[in-house]
């Protein structure tokens, strides 16, 4: 999204808080006019927010975003997103009508797709894109993109051991621009000679919410890629977007550390 779109969506909602003020001052007296100019103001708005949605559709990694309103912004324009696919996918599982006919042989299973178009691009709504205050890596993105396409074609565990990936690939790369790790190619073996786990205590901390959220996360993903049966399946969405919410929280607070 260009510099120029936020400015002209942040100078309407200006306008829409003025014209807001004038009305709750004017209150019953307030002048035909000023309402009509309240309402037009309002939706001049909501034009803006489409246009931004519409700019972000499909969008795996929104990096770069430094000004923390515009951020926020942006993380609720997902949000909003995702509830509304909720509501749709809630009205596609009640209704009698599938979309598509019923499968007449276990050909049909395997030539025809699994999940509905609709189906498909509602689910790849709920999983929320890394909204990011910094650039991210060429392979941070490729790895998003597939765990979010995996959630809407309901591959469960490929989510969940892209998630793992994820967690490992940001703390990689957070660790080598802050300086804390050294490059991946000058070690022979740099997963034993240098595991994630000590890696996660060097970034994170030997203690702490931040590293007991990643145990618990890199934990969850390692059991499913070791499939350890003993140990209870984390709904993949919540793992997925909980996932994405922790690297896009690191990246904002480890990117004042990044050399130059």
């Amino acid at each position: 999204m260009s510099e120029m779109t936020f400015a002209k969506l942040e100078q309407l909602e200006a306008d829409y808080s003025a014209a807001t003020a004038v009305i709750k001052k004017a209150g019953p007296l307030s002048s035909r006019e000023q309402n009509i100019k309240f309402v037009r103001a309002g939706v001049a708005v909501g034009m803006a927010m489409d246009a931004l949605k519409e700019n972000y559709s499909g969008a795996v990694v929104i990096e770069n975003l430094a000004d923390p309103i515009r951020k926020a912004k942006v993380e609720k324009l997902f949000s909003e997103n995702a509830a509304a696919a909720a509501e749709e996918l809630q009205k596609l599982s009640s209704s009698d009508e599938g979309p598509w006919d019923v499968l007449s042989s276990e050909a049909d299973h395997y030539s025809r797709p699994w999940v509905s178009p609709k189906e498909t691009y509602l689910r790849y709504q709920l999983s929320k894109p890394i909204v990011s205050i910094t650039s991210l890596p060429p392979a941070l993105h490729e790895m998003v993109e597939e765990a979010r396409r995996c959630y809407a074609m309901e591959q469960t565990l490929s989510v969940i051991a892209l998630g793992r990936m994820i967690l490992e690939c940001a703390m990689n790369d957070i660790g080598q621009r802050t300086a804390l790790f050294s490059s991946e190619g000058e070690a022979d073996n740099p997963f034993w000679d240098y595991p994630p786990s000590k890696r996660a205590d060097d970034l994170f901390g030997a203690s702490g919410p931040r590293r007991d959220r990643f145990k618990r996360l890199y934990r969850q993903g390692s059991e499913v890629i070791h499939s350890n049966h003993s140990s209870t399946r984390p709904d993949c969405l919540t793992f997925l977007n909980e996932v994405l919410q922790f690297v896009g929280d690191r990246y904002t607070v480890h990117s004042r550390q990044f050399r130059k």
